[in-house]
């Protein structure tokens, strides 16, 4: 039968290419192109734990993955997370020993303990309950409570001995976000759930609770993104509203600070800290990282010397990255005590979350603490003064910084007939699109690939449709984030302050 005649039609039920399959098995090709070109774990193992891994090869726990070896000790990388009906679903693949069920392991990231409940292989889309799963296989593992993608297992008699895979991280970032709240009041908590389930499922989502209004915001890659995710939650059983979707601003500085000193209220306590611009090899590398999965502190130290540009002083006093993307570094010569060092670690946090410009997240910092001096602080007001004392300081070396507006770039590339290039090019420069190339190689089609904001990026879509009478294809790739050109940013920084009631 020819299937060009078959299916030559613009419309189809599902009756009309139930058989398709039948006439067209290209599952059969794929198949057997998996079969006769993707290497055995026996072969790939070899070369694929180096890469992977970061950890000793010639260690018992190494040698026993880079073998594939059944008589090793269990080891698991869990890549992904679902949320079933009654439990979460982690799958992932065993590259040591066998995996049984009621096993315990010990979750390496998470620090603790769990029993493996039940143990499935993959049939396609479903899944076979077996009581043994033998090394090299794809196991799903139910049972496990807390666990995310990226976790790994190992047998509870060689935590010491065995270093964590690298988490798997996601270049892409939020760049839009919608409030959502439930239809009912009564179906709060239930979304709550249903969105921390779904979090899990999808890490390119972000659901965060504004503090100064209890406003919940859910972001995502783009409005089609956060439409999906919407979908999904009313599939589940909880009826919602959304605000329409807009861009996720964000604050940073031109460049570094001078030393500010200031001191608390009482005079008893004193601070210096400079900010300082986060270069792209550092911001790369924390981006692409999980730097708490990487042990012992030696091999941190070892991978932040060779792929950042802190300074070796900067490396040996660094305390942490936020998820924000800035660094915090303690060069003070005194210790500080755990409580202490937790405190001015939350505190830090918080201000970094509201920038003065509108109450955006700053982002691309090196805060640098040079000096802290502490007299006379009990753990009661520690979190008060030290507060006071850290805000006043950082808002002082923005100020000093050259505090900017950034806003989110969208890659776009434009597929679409020659003869609408010029209505195209006249709409580009309304929305302050930056053409990068323009490709008419091809006597049928055309690509105009362009710088796109986000927040422009909605109405785009509805004038080119109309532009081009549908004939234009688009697709958007998160790009970087920029700042905002400084005849708009003045209006943008008004709105979001109206946005969220800020009058300081």
């Amino acid at each position: 039968m020819d299937i060009r005649s078959r299916y030559q039609k613009e419309t189809y039920t599902k009756e009309t290419y139930a058989d398709l399959a039948v006439y067209f098995p290209i599952h059969t090709a794929i198949l057997e192109m998996v079969v006769d070109h993707l290497p055995n774990p026996i072969e790939a193992q070899k070369y694929r734990i180096g890469k992977i891994w970061g950890g000793d090869l010639t260690s018992k726990v190494g040698k026993s993955m880079t073998n594939c070896d059944p008589n090793g000790p269990l080891i698991i990388c869990l890549s992904k997370v679902q949320a079933d009906k009654h439990s979460l679903v982690a799958t992932g693949r065993i590259f040591s020993g066998n995996c049984f069920n009621k096993e315990e392991v010990f979750l390496l990231k998470e620090n603790n303990f769990d029993i493996i409940r039940k143990t499935a292989i993959f049939m396609g889309q479903r899944r076979e309950q077996v009581e043994e799963i033998p090394v090299g296989n794809i196991v799903a593992i139910e049972g496990l409570k807390q666990v995310k993608s990226g976790e790994t297992l190992i047998n509870k008699n060689y935590i010491d001995k065995m270093v964590p895979f690298e988490n798997v991280k996601y270049v892409s970032t939020p760049v839009v976000t919608v409030s959502i709240e439930p239809e009912y009041l009564r179906d709060l908590d239930k979304m709550k759930e249903l969105i921390e389930n779904i979090l899990i499922e999808d890490p390119n989502l972000l659901f965060e609770i504004n503090e100064e209004n209890g406003e919940f915001l859910l972001s995502g890659m783009g409005p089609l993104h956060l439409e999906i995710t919407a979908n999904e939650i009313e599939k589940r059983g909880v009826e919602i509203s959304t605000s329409e979707p807009r861009a996720i601003f964000k604050e940073s500085c031109k460049y570094g600070s001078s030393t500010i000193t200031v001191e608390s209220p009482n005079h008893q306590s004193s601070l210096k800290i400079r900010i300082e611009l986060l270069n792209d090899k550092t911001s790369r590398f924390f981006r692409t990282h999980d730097f708490k999965s990487i042990k012992p502190v030696g091999r941190l130290k070892e991978l932040l010397e060779e792929f950042t540009g802190l300074t070796t002083d900067e490396i040996q006093d660094f305390w942490t990255y936020y998820d924000s993307k800035n660094v915090l570094i303690y060069n003070s010569r005194d210790d500080l005590n755990q409580f202490l060092k937790d405190t001015i670690l939350e505190i830090i946090d918080k201000i970094l979350l509201n920038g003065p410009l509108c109450g955006e997240k700053l982002t691309g910092l090196k805060v640098i603490i040079e000096e802290l001096v502490v007299n006379k602080l009990d753990e009661e007001n520690a979190f008060t003064e030290l507060s006071a004392m850290f805000y006043d300081a950082i808002k002082k070396a923005l100020n000093e910084s050259g505090i900017i507006l950034l806003e989110p770039i969208y890659h776009t590339i434009i597929q679409l007939p020659p003869d609408y290039i010029k209505n195209t090019l006249s709409l580009l420069s309304k929305y302050s699109a930056k053409i990068k190339n323009v490709n008419q190689e091809k006597d049928y089609q055309a690509i105009i690939e362009v710088l796109l904001p986000v927040r422009n990026s909605i109405k785009f879509a509805e004038d080119i449709r109309s532009s081009t009478s549908g004939k234009a294809f688009w697709q958007n790739e998160f790009y970087a984030f920029m700042e905002v050109p400084n005849h708009e940013a003045k209006r943008i920084i008004n709105e979001l302050r109206f946005l969220k009631g800020i009058s300081w």
